[in-house]
Order: C-alpha cells, then sequence, then structure tokens
C-alpha cells in the first residue's frame, strides 16, 4: 500500500494495510492506526485489537482470520488523535473504493464516529446496532453501525451497548 499526498509527512508512518480475507463477507472499519499498528504494520495490533479478537468477534463466533479489518484513514495522525471526518472522507476516497471491489463484504461494520461518518448522517447513540443500507462507490451492502471497540476500554459503559451490537449483528448473521 502506498502513501498518498494526503497523509501526514512523518517520515517513520506509512500506510497501514488491510487486513484478512480476500474476499469477506464482513469488512470491520475503524478510524485510524495507532502506535502499535505503526510498529506492527497490522489493523488493529494493540490493546483495541485483543479487546476486538478476544471480546466481540467471538460473540459472532469468527476468528479474526475470516473477516477483512481496515481503517477509515491509513496512516496514522501525528499525534495519534482521531482523524477527523474530513480527514477520514480524504483518505476513503483514495484507498476504501478499490479494498471494496476486491473484498466485496456484504456487511460493512463501522467502528466509532469516524468511520460512521463515511457514510452519510449516522448518530451512533440512536443508530448503533441497527443494519442500514450502505453505499460507497460501487459498493452496495449493508452498514452495521458500532461503537469502536477502544471505547469499551476507556468507559466501561460503552461494553454492553457493543456487546449488544454484536449479539444482534450475529443474529442478523444467522439470517442471511
Amino acid at each position: 500500500m502506498n502513501r498518498c499526498s494526503l497523509c501526514p509527512k512523518l517520515i517513520y508512518r506509512r500506510p497501514i494495510p488491510p487486513d484478512g480475507p480476500r474476499p469477506s463477507r464482513l469488512l470491520f472499519l475503524g478510524e485510524a492506526p495507532h502506535v502499535d499498528e505503526d510498529k506492527t504494520g497490522i489493523p488493529f495490533a494493540g490493546k483495541t485489537g485483543m479487546e476486538l479478537n478476544n471480546v466481540y468477534l467471538p460473540i459472532l463466533g469468527l476468528p479474526r482470520s475470516e473477516v477483512c479489518i481496515f481503517n477509515a484513514c491509513a496512516c496514522s495522525q501525528p499525534s495519534y488523535d482521531n482523524p477527523t471526518p474530513e480527514q477520514a472522507l480524504a483518505c476513503s476516497s483514495v484507498h476504501l473504493a478499490p479494498l471494496l471491489a476486491e473484498v466485496q463484504p456484504e456487511i460493512i461494520i463501522p467502528m466509532g464516529a469516524v468511520a460512521c461518518s463515511l457514510f452519510g448522517k449516522i448518530n451512533l447513540n440512536y443508530d448503533h446496532g441497527l443494519p442500514r443500507e450502505g453505499r460507497w462507490g460501487g459498493w452496495r451492502g449493508v452498514l452495521w453501525p458500532t461503537y469502536h471497540p477502544s471505547a469499551g476500554i476507556h468507559a466501561t459503559a460503552y461494553m454492553i451497548p457493543l456487546m449488544q451490537d454484536f449479539h444482534a449483528l450475529k443474529g442478523f448473521l444467522a439470517q442471511l
């Protein structure tokens, strides 16, 4: 994966490519890489990745190796802050469409407000855990917005809604 002209010019950081099979029924879309991702070159490699791998994906009965994971911004931000929706849109406008053509997901799970902002007006407080029609370029499918797994790490009040969202997603997948 190549750095585009929109990325922060931080010499020691590189774009973090998607991880997982192609095609994949599910695409989990986070916000941006953090310290551990910059070290390993793998999205969701740190504490948040462990939370996703060990708490939420088991609810679905899926190992990480069966889902594709990427971020709305492929490069980390200068102070590892969350990207703005504008930064996420600029980066995704370069990287997301080719990835969707390759992965061909039935469902995209945007995790967190930044990832959700790519798909129009999603208010996580009201829309989390509810399927909705989604589009991005030539891709058409289902969006399943949810909170970012790091929210459950930093504020345990988010763990219950996250778990409920994943249990509901498991039921939804069983109906497809």
